[in-house]
């Protein structure tokens, strides 16, 4: 495997806007660096039928952009995750209780909260 994890979200926005340059803009990246990873995953496999005006997925391009797809969703639900765990919440927490509730389970534990 020449490729890295790196790369799938390049082929997927190389695909999605059907040109390098397209994807370039859309990434925020110079072509040469979205060329360089559609190269590395294009060696060996075969991904993409190009021209110089459009692209073209081949049959194991469909199946590898299928699975990419599944990949970045799954890197961008991880990341999500561990972003949602390390988090310490701040601000202002405003609660609303009943008296008797609030008098007999919260105000007794309030100062241990705090």
């Amino acid at each position: 495997m020449k490729w890295n994890l790196d790369d799938a979200p390049v082929f997927l926005a190389v695909v999605e806007q059907a040109g390098i340059s397209a994807a370039a803009r859309m990434l925020g990246a110079p072509k040469s660096t979205v060329s360089a990873a559609l190269a590395r995953l294009e060696a060996g496999m075969g991904l993409l039928d190009r021209s110089s005006r459009t692209v073209r997925l081949t049959t194991e391009g469909e199946a590898f952009f299928r699975q990419a797809q599944l990949i970045v969703e799954q890197a961008r639900e991880a990341d999500a995750l561990i972003t949602g765990l390390v988090s310490t919440p701040s601000g202002r927490l405003t609660v609303a209780l009943t008296p008797a509730f609030s008098q007999v389970f919260v105000a007794p534990r309030l100062m241990a909260f705090r």
